[in-house]
């Protein structure tokens, strides 16, 4: 199986404190768990994320085409990098 990543920026609409956080974690990890998807997301204190996501290309794309840009929550998202990847 080919992997692929995708590493992309956004800006959040409201604050996220430490509830609303641990809410986004839990569902991302069911969500990716299900998916066979990897990562990492960083959220900053001025209100940025940076989201790192691995696994099959197809499955890494839609979720952030049609999930993570759809999120009403955050803005101004900007794909840095993305590819296939060895591991």
């Amino acid at each position: 199986m080919s992997l692929y990543h995708l590493i992309y920026q956004s800006q959040s609409l409201v604050p996220f404190e430490t509830p609303e956080l641990v809410a986004l974690l839990r569902k991302a990890r069911t969500y990716n768990r299900a998916h066979g998807i990897t990562g990492i997301l960083l959220y900053t204190p001025d209100g940025r994320f940076l989201q790192v996501i691995g696994g099959r290309t197809e499955i890494v794309r839609r979720l952030y085409h049609q999930r993570i840009v759809a999120d009403p929550r955050h803005y101004n998202c900007r794909v840095i990098s993305e590819g296939p990847c060895q591991h």
